[in-house]
């Protein structure tokens, strides 16, 4: 049994459409090839919704955490405290399985990176506004994931699929997806151009 549960499964044991949803990790993959981690970050997460197991929530969690990780190592250099910090973390979320752990600490993972670039790297126009794209779509994303945790906690999660709530996960999923695109392109602004449809 997992640590957590989403909405969906308690109408879908399969969770249909937080699975499909998925799709859109490897997406961002296909248009950003450099950060090919959110493929795994999605075959991870395809393999949770599905089974709704223990092992697929590490696997998932794992996969978000590492490509948080090397986000940091991107835009910072290789860093063995952040390493030893990391390892000590899950070392700590595994042995005491409280979900809060993961969650603190991979919040702090995503944001670090974003702050370093932010204030700390020179930027173009166009990468100021892909980077600003990136903490649009990443905010709306984590404002989903936790809107779901709430009406999962007090027993509202929604049952109608014709309820825009019901896909709140989905749309995590996709808003991280985006997210991971745009930032890519700021820290690996050469993709653009790989990117570029010739009208030629």
């Amino acid at each position: 049994m997992s640590l957590v549960e989403w909405c969906e499964r308690q109408s879908d044991p399969y969770e249909t459409t937080n699975s499909i949803s998925n799709v859109a990790f490897f997406v961002a993959h296909a248009r950003a090839p450099r950060g090919w981690l959110i493929s795994v970050v999605g075959l991870g997460s395809l393999y949770f919704h599905i089974s709704g197991s223990y092992s697929g929530e590490l696997v998932d969690e794992l996969a978000m955490s590492l490509l948080a990780y090397f986000y940091f190592v991107d835009v910072y250099g290789p860093s063995p405290e952040y390493a030893i910090l990391t390892a000590i973390v899950w070392t700590l979320y595994i042995t005491l399985g409280t979900y809060n752990i993961f969650v603190s600490y991979f919040l702090l993972q995503l944001v670090t990176p974003m702050y370093i670039v932010m204030f700390h790297k020179q930027k173009t126009p166009q990468q100021k506004m892909d980077l600003l794209k990136a903490v649009v779509f990443i905010s709306a994303a984590v404002y989903c994931w936790g809107y779901e945790r709430y009406l999962h906690a007090n027993g509202l999660c929604p049952v109608d699929m014709a309820d825009p709530m019901y896909y709140l996960h989905s749309y995590w999923h996709i808003g991280t997806a985006l997210a991971h695109y745009h930032f890519m392109l700021v820290i690996h602004p050469k993709l653009k151009l790989q990117n570029t449809v010739s009208t030629r």
